[in-house]
């Protein structure tokens, strides 16, 4: 009676450290689970979901039940990878089409009403200096393909010749800290520098398909090379006039050889950053660069390619 007594005891003891270790391996799984579930969202929706699933599982009563909710998360997470791709397609696939349109639209509205100031820039580019009107130079477009971008010359005419070493020096008129510029740049290509002037015929890049209104820096082939492979999806849309980087870095000498506002835009395109860009960049047109040497596409990064 007595042996039958401390078997039954053990027998129970045990059971409930067997118990206790069951439930403990269960909590750890389904964490675990719901853990796993949550690193196969996209990177944009783990957030969202981790605090969701999490407040889902404590809601669960039992460990198993909480197990098998776990188990559903890893299907409900598949099924949100494959369903977030198509989504972003299928927005791409009316977007795109739409912003040619706006391109097209903008592009001949803006063409046509400033025809007097083009015809004003062309008047007194022959008058400051000898030489073209227009300054073309190869950049890389959509998909890689080359292209030549069109801007109003900004330097003087045998500026390709010029030793690099050489072309910068200081100005000041006493009152403003002296500022280095480029010499090979004429009076008047740093006044249309400044406020952007000298990019107005890329409009018509925007007309034949090359460019957009907005989108990534147009790069040349030279910064090309030095790509990363990330950051090679800046050509999944054509460049653009203005950007992010045109509105918000050009005055950091650094910010040149940094892709990653463009492939930050690339990914979140959309008409209202398109808009919020176009009047940033009217901003920039209106009042001016702090520097008429600023680079962007401008010319004087051409001859150092």
């Amino acid at each position: 009676m007595t042996t039958t007594v401390l078997l039954a005891v053990f027998i129970a003891i045990v059971g409930r450290l067997m118990a206790d270790e069951v439930k403990a391996w269960f909590r750890w799984l389904h964490k675990r689970i719901r853990r796993r579930a949550v690193a196969k969202l996209p990177g944009e929706y783990r957030e969202r979901y981790d605090e969701e699933w999490e407040g889902g599982l404590e809601e669960i009563p039992g460990e198993l039940f909480k197990l098998i909710y776990s188990i559903g998360l890893l299907r409900a997470s598949a099924g949100i990878r494959r369903a977030v791709p198509n989504a972003a397609a299928r927005i791409r696939t009316h977007f795109d089409p739409l912003k040619r349109l706006f391109d097209i639209t903008f592009s001949g509205v803006a063409i046509a009403m400033m025809a007097p100031l083009f015809l004003a820039i062309t008047i007194a580019i022959k008058l400051d200096s000898p030489g073209p009107i227009f300054y073309t130079s190869e950049r890389i477009g959509k998909k890689g393909v080359p292209f030549r971008v069109i801007k109003f010359r900004t330097l003087v005419l045998d500026a390709e010749g010029w030793n690099t070493n050489i072309v910068r020096a200081k100005e000041s008129d006493g009152a403003v800290p002296e500022a280095p510029y480029d010499l090979r740049i004429t009076k008047l290509g740093r006044f249309l520098r400044k406020y952007s002037l000298d990019e107005l015929p890329q409009f018509f890049n925007v007309l034949r398909g090359d460019m957009s209104v907005v989108g990534p820096r147009p790069t040349t082939p030279g910064e090309v090379r030095k790509h990363k492979l990330s950051d090679l999806e800046r050509f999944d849309v054509p460049p653009g006039i203005t950007g992010i980087w045109q509105v918000q870095d050009r005055q950091d000498p650094h910010s040149e050889s940094d892709t990653s506002p463009d492939v930050n835009y690339v990914n979140n395109r959309s008409f209202w950053l398109d808009f919020k860009i176009i009047a940033r960049a009217i901003g920039v047109a209106l009042f001016g660069t702090s520097s008429g040497s600023s680079k962007g596409t401008h010319d004087s990064a051409d001859e150092d390619d």
